[in-house]
């Protein structure tokens, strides 16, 4: 009996059908490569139009009345819930609207930062943007990542601090943009570098972009404690800026060379006035009476965890110990965001409220929008 093995034999192809059959293997790969290619790069567009569909109108109003002439005073609505009361309409005693990363339309991996998801997050009443800063070439670019590292962009592009204020100083204040023009604008800038000609760069870009507004809204020079006390109606078209550097948070107190930068920031993320937590911490932290009042006195701001997931986190926790800026992932429409964002929507549609005990459950949750047909996919990746 013959061994099957010994006895088998190729069968007879000859050179001309091996060299067809190599060219359909390469054909197939480089078919395959465009079509990722090809799909990849159509991901920014995609992603925009996937928010053109969560946000196809402004959305949120605007708690100040237009002052009625140059000389007067700005004025809250009547209805408003802030009054005149001066024990308690503070910053601190607020929770606002609060978008994270709030440039990526889509997760925080092998995926686009857009001018297009900012603008959404302007339009949709967002008056806390959170941003990602790294530096490139001595530049300050806004990117993301799921690795809390200096040197780790994992976003396929980029976008230049400039264009982004840029942005924001056209579109956050403007009536045709945003419903929330006269609001104040709380800009949350985590920087990953210490470059310290990237760090000077994005002073000077601060002045040159947010500084020179004809009027149309003015940068807040109180800071820290005194900041976090003013009385909301002081802060008709404020902008406030808050800054967390990693990993050296003093960096622009012992570089003189940073002077501008520090001027102008009102706030640091992470120091005697302003804690950040990731969603985590939070969670772990069970709503324990310490942690409540600490929240009285120091600004606290809550990011989702460190992953490239865009499911949102449940905010009710967040809420309910009293946590101000809330920030949530606005790329990606599920039930906790539209929990979110109808807890604002039965504040009388203000993108902030006075800080309570609160119960998402009882209020009622519109249906998530159908993207399939965009090639997006809603559970991140």
């Amino acid at each position: 009996m013959s061994n099957p093995v010994t006895s088998f034999k190729m069968p007879n192809i000859s050179s001309g059908q091996y060299f067809y059959i190599t060219l359909s293997i390469i054909i197939f790969i480089v078919l395959l490569l465009f079509s990722w290619v090809a799909n990849r790069l159509s991901l920014k567009t995609r992603s925009c139009n996937k928010l053109n569909i969560y946000w196809p109108s402004l959305t949120n109003t605007t708690y100040f009345l237009n002052p009625i002439n140059n000389t007067s005073e700005p004025t809250v609505k009547a209805n408003s819930g802030f009054g005149r009361d001066t024990s308690n309409n503070k910053l601190i005693n607020y929770h606002v609207k609060s978008a994270y990363n709030c440039c990526c339309g889509d997760g925080y991996k092998n995926n686009f930062v857009a001018l297009c998801a900012l603008e959404k997050c302007i339009a949709n009443g967002c008056r806390f943007l959170d941003f990602e800063i790294y530096s490139y070439n001595n530049e300050p670019i806004i990117a993301a990542s799921t690795a809390n590292s200096n040197y780790i962009k994992e976003t396929y592009n980029s976008l230049l601090l400039e264009e982004v204020l840029i942005t924001i100083k056209e579109k956050a204040f403007n009536l045709t943009s945003t419903n929330c023009a006269n609001d104040p604008l709380i800009l949350n800038f985590r920087v990953m570098s210490t470059n310290l000609a990237m760090l000077k760069k994005m002073g000077d870009l601060i002045e040159k972009c947010l500084d020179d507004a004809d009027g149309v809204f003015t940068l807040e020079p109180r800071k820290e404690e005194t900041l976090i006390f003013m009385q909301m109606e002081e802060l008709y078209r404020k902008v406030i800026i808050i800054c967390e550097f990693n990993p050296l948070p003093s960096i622009i107190d012992t570089n003189a060379d940073l002077s501008k930068l520090k001027d102008y920031v009102n706030l640091k993320a992470k120091g005697l006035n302003c804690n950040t937590f990731r969603y985590n911490q939070i969670a772990s932290k069970k709503g324990s009476v310490s942690f409540i009042e600490s929240t009285k006195t120091k600004y606290t701001i809550v990011l989702p965890n460190l992953d490239n997931s865009v499911i949102n986190f449940d905010p009710t926790l967040s809420f309910d110990t009293g946590c101000q800026a809330i920030c949530m992932k606005h790329q990606n429409m599920d039930n906790n965001l539209l929990g979110y964002n109808a807890l604002f929507k039965a504040k009388q549609n203000y993108s902030w409220f006075k800080k309570s005990r609160t119960e998402l459950l009882n209020i009622d949750i519109p249906a998530v929008p159908d993207t399939t047909g965009l090639g997006v996919n809603p559970y991140g990746h």
